[in-house]
């Protein structure tokens, strides 16, 4: 994603053939890192996709453009019932067209706020929240490492900064939401090409641990996962991978 710059990490080995039948796609808004027109090439046309509605009306026109037959744009907080126990529901926010997606199985509520800010008609319409997932990591910007004026030491204070401010929103959002469970997800990303490694050492984030400690002695339990990992609801049992503790280490 974000012309050629980003890579999945860490590293799966999941492909779009592995995926089980599907029955909807949602596409949050069309960002590279979000929508991804090769990925969407690969799947089957005749799957209905939910988009949200933007005033240029482009972003379904793209999706019309890759062959998908049934596409659908829905207004921002406007209730769309997939199947009787199903509901989905877009939330526009003040970030550049971007959107968050609610969706309600049967009584269990989701919360998918990826990267896109919070829309603050949310509790007032949906009441509490059971799950959820949301970015954990300030990263989706050159700034400020690509500033050429900011010696190293104001860009880690930067970084350093945004990355609280990261955790202090997941914390005002948990606490609007009165959410029971918190994914951190949607920033399993490194900096590939070779050219762009000595920028990538330089990088300082959240992971998925460090969301954990912070919440630590607060009522929410984070559900602490890699790509490739799962989490069984009922059983209340984590399946991960063996090897999970060496991908954050800048020397690994």
């Amino acid at each position: 994603a974000i012309y050629g710059s980003w890579v999945h990490y860490p590293p799966t080995k999941f492909r779009v053939k592995d995926l089980p039948k599907i029955d909807f796609i949602l596409i949050s808004h069309e960002h590279s890192d979000h929508f991804s027109e090769q990925t969407m090439s690969l799947l089957n046309k005749d799957i209905p996709v939910y988009v949200p509605h933007y005033k240029t009306g482009r972003f379904a026109q793209r999706v019309k453009n890759l062959g998908f037959n049934n596409v659908f744009s829905s207004n921002s907080e406007e209730i769309i019932n997939l199947t009787d126990d199903i509901k989905l529901i877009f939330f526009g926010t003040s970030l550049w067209n971007d959107s968050s997606i609610y969706i309600q199985l049967g009584n269990f509520k989701i919360l998918d706020v990826n990267d896109a800010g919070f829309n603050w008609n949310i509790p007032k319409l949906v009441g509490d929240i059971d799950l959820v997932c949301s970015a954990f990591s300030f990263g989706a910007s050159a700034y400020p490492l690509n500033w050429t004026h900011l010696d190293t030491t104001s860009k880690n204070e930067i970084m350093k900064i945004k990355n609280h401010g990261m955790l202090k929103m997941l914390k005002q959002i948990i606490t609007l939401c009165n959410a029971k469970y918190l994914l951190p997800f949607a920033n399993f990303n490194e900096l590939g090409p070779v050219n762009l490694r000595n920028i990538a050492k330089l990088q300082i984030k959240n992971t998925p641990r460090t969301i954990s400690d912070y919440f630590k002695n607060q009522d929410i339990q984070i559900l602490e996962m890699f790509p490739g990992e799962s989490w069984d609801g009922l059983s209340a049992k984590f399946f991960k991978r063996p090897d999970r503790e060496t991908f954050f280490d800048r020397t690994n």
